[in-house]
């Protein structure tokens, strides 16, 4: 009797485990992920942007000059965000 209880604490223990890690680890990478998006956020929080959208018509853009260090601080933006959407992606990729 002790044996079966002790066979089914530990088969219970094991289905546990693998549910937890086909679980969790997706929504740990996901949390892993959102907070390096943030990190990066804060960190470009302050790189201008191309174009200005008018208030009158949203659908109107104009451009706007930038020097080259705003122009270079942009491209280093655009590259740093890149690279957490390209983990997204290969993480949802089929094997």
């Amino acid at each position: 009797m002790h044996f079966l209880e002790a066979l089914g604490a530990f088969a219970a223990g094991g289905v546990g485990w693998i549910v937890v890690s086909f679980v969790g680890t997706p929504v740990r990478k996901f949390f892993d992920l959102r907070g390096e998006v943030i990190r990066r956020m804060a960190q470009f929080a302050n790189a201008r942007a191309r174009w200005k959208e008018s208030r009158d018509d949203p659908n109107e853009v104009k451009s706007l000059d930038l020097s080259e260090q705003d122009q270079r601080r942009l491209e280093e933006a655009e590259s740093a965000f890149r690279e957490p959407e390209t983990q997204t992606q290969t993480k949802q990729a089929p094997s």
